[in-house]
């Protein structure tokens, strides 16, 4: 029914995206996505594991760590300005939401968060919104 295809597709005027056709619209969101580069990264990270990530100069960042179950959620805001005295580093981390069986801490002496997740396999996701991706170990 031409009806249900017009109420399921929309009236909003997308002819401005890409080039106006479907694939161009595609495209044109998946530029979009690129253009991240390299303040965006996804991961997956078993459950009970730690991860280290280590920052370099001034940064903020949005961490989120995204598991199947209500458990395993949590979001946080990190940000930091440098090591400024030896094992005097100013970073500072904001809980935005957390379900309890992750977290997110400064490491003491260090420009780094340590990321721990005690239960089911979770996606890792940084959005640099200043500075370059840290580096990511165990």
């Amino acid at each position: 029914n031409l009806r249900y295809l017009r109420k399921l597709i929309g009236t909003t005027d997308i002819s401005k995206i890409g080039d106006g056709t479907l694939t161009g619209i595609v495209s044109a969101l998946n530029t979009d996505i690129s253009t991240f580069g390299n303040r965006y990264t996804r991961i997956n990270v078993e459950g009970n594991s730690y991860r280290k990530l280590t920052f370099v100069g001034f940064f903020c960042a949005i961490i989120a760590l995204i598991g199947q179950d209500a458990y395993s959620q949590g979001t946080f805001i990190a940000q930091g300005y440098g090591i400024y005295q030896i094992n005097a580093p100013r970073i500072s981390v904001a809980t935005i939401q957390n379900t309890g069986n992750v977290s997110c801490n400064p490491v003491e002496g260090e420009e780094a968060v340590q990321l721990t997740n005690t239960t089911a396999n979770v996606r890792l996701i940084i959005l640099m919104l200043e500075g370059g991706l840290p580096q990511i170990t165990l």
